[in-house]
């Protein structure tokens, strides 16, 4: 079955910086598979060029065909695949499956085995740690449209007020509540799966640079959270929930940080947008 070459080159992206370097990203294509796989294709060079090298693989993907081998067919081209909530990146041999139950790495969902240890993989560590938010939330986004379903609207449109629910003045707000994010920022350590839950004042006539970030397992399983990292816009206090998570937690913090370098000015742009929606949140029960 053959696609129409609108559906073919979506995904075609420059990342920022040096050197020049598009990449090709290319979404689980499988309707009723909520896995979050992506392939990514990457070339120094031209968008033609890539487009010119990377179209059997494009092909390949969306018709669920044998994309590893004709990946391993062109030389030149860096690829790989990688999980847009955890980042986790996967050999381009990653085939996702319809099993929406199975983990990221876990043999029935891929074929391309465990996540890659990229020191061992210098050229896909290169690309992969300049896939900013701004590349991944547009990537996000192909995530949707290739699921046929709509992107949420943002909170909060043409000014109207921001519901939360059980939210009282004076308490924190999470980013998502202002914001339909269309990835989750997941941290995998030692097998558990951890949600970042980034909590800002939206206080009036305030413009603290406060942030408190909460870590908490995804699975049901793994009940029960790290503790939390109160971050004053300078230094970063780590508050475990028992002595013994200390560790955990600040290798949870060290990893959002490499994320979202510099991280400073990651929390100073997230803190000047929450409190611009000073005074439109509203409590919901």
């Amino acid at each position: 079955m053959s696609q129409p070459s609108t559906v073919i080159e979506q995904g075609l992206l420059e990342l920022s910086g040096p050197p020049g370097t598009w990449i090709w990203a290319l979404t689980c294509p499988i309707p009723d598979c909520d896995c979050r796989s992506t392939l990514v294709l990457s070339l120094n060079g031209s968008r033609e060029a890539l487009l010119e090298r990377g179209k059997p693989i494009a092909a390949a993907w969306l018709q669920d065909g044998d994309h590893a081998a004709a990946t391993e067919a062109l030389a030149g081209l860096t690829c790989f695949a990688v999980d847009l909530d955890t980042l986790e990146v996967f050999s381009a041999a990653y085939k996702p499956q319809a099993d929406n139950d199975a983990s990221p790495d876990s043999d029935e969902q891929s074929e391309g085995g465990a996540p890659l240890d990229l020191e061992a993989h210098p050229a896909i560590k290169a690309v992969a740690e300049r896939l900013d938010d701004q590349v991944l939330e547009s990537i996000a986004a192909l995530w949707y449209r290739g699921k046929g379903l709509e992107l949420p609207p943002e909170p909060g449109l043409d000014g109207a007020p921001i519901p939360v629910e059980e939210w009282e003045k004076e308490q924190l707000i999470d980013w998502h509540s202002a914001h339909h994010c269309l990835r989750a920022d997941l941290y995998v350590q030692d097998d558990t799966c951890y949600e970042v839950f980034e909590m800002y004042c939206v206080e009036t006539d305030c413009s603290c640079k406060s942030v408190s970030l909460v870590f908490s397992p995804l699975a049901a399983e793994d009940a029960g959270g790290v503790g939390l990292v109160e971050f004053d816009g300078t230094t970063a206090e780590l508050a475990p929930e028992a002595d013994e998570q200390r560790e955990r937690l600040g290798a949870l913090w060290e990893a959002f940080c490499t994320r979202h370098a510099p991280h400073q000015e990651y929390f100073a742009r997230r803190c000047a947008v929450m409190h611009g929606f000073a005074g439109r949140f509203v409590a919901t029960e």
